[in-house]
């Protein structure tokens, strides 16, 4: 749900993506850096949950064997130069596999609605990828998000233990397949105009406006 007391021409944008995509946490930067230079209120930003296969790489790649450790290699090259860019320290290392990211993106669903939905995904991506933390523990989940959204641990660990947020999530994976969301990460504005991609910052902006007019 999005929050009814912002301005009347308010764009709607939803961020698909997954919080074991090193791609997706890149365009999250850039999405914040974009809607920065927006007025205040003026762009609701939702995040949607979208699940790479878990046992992959989190390059989003649809297979991986040894054959292609070079590639594999450049890619992770290239994501780290381009994270640094937007103040993103990723972590040195071999490439790891795409973990299961349901729970944490729970705890993501958990303050759908809240400016401080942004502060626990991003919290989440850098526990991730900057500290090399399991955000499939539910330890490590709720201390990571309760930090961020400056909730009790024990108020989080409550809502996830009760199920909290599975009823979104299993929406949100059904609505991916629906609308043809294959890739991540997803830029969707106003329900209708679609890009893909870790998306330049000028680039989001111009979808941002494109939204903007197609609503007046």
């Amino acid at each position: 749900m999005l929050d009814t007391t912002a301005p009347s021409t308010l764009v709607t944008l939803d961020f698909w993506a997954d919080l074991a995509c090193p791609w997706c946490y890149v365009g999250s930067r850039r999405l914040a850096l974009a809607v920065a230079h927006e007025p205040d209120g003026s762009v609701g930003v939702r995040w949607r949950s979208f699940q790479l296969h878990p046992g992959l790489p989190d390059s989003g790649a649809d297979a991986f064997s040894l054959a292609e450790a070079d590639r594999v290699a450049v890619l992770k090259a290239r994501v780290s130069a381009i994270g640094r860019e937007v103040g993103i320290g990723f972590l040195d290392g071999p490439l790891e596999v795409a973990p299961d990211t349901s729970l944490a993106q729970r705890a993501v669903l958990l303050y759908d609605g809240e400016p401080r939905q942004r502060a626990v995904s991003a919290a989440l991506y850098a526990a991730h990828f900057e500290r090399g933390l399991d955000i499939t523990s539910l330890d490590v989940v709720v201390d990571v998000a309760g930090r961020a959204a400056g909730d009790r641990a024990d108020r989080v660990r409550a809502r996830l233990a009760s199920g909290e947020g599975e009823t979104e999530l299993a929406a949100d994976l059904l609505e991916a397949r629906l609308i043809g969301v294959s890739a991540v990460p997803t830029y969707v504005v106003g329900g209708r105009i679609a890009v893909q991609g870790a998306q330049e910052v000028e680039v989001l902006r111009a979808l941002i406006a494109q939204g903007r007019r197609t609503s007046d």
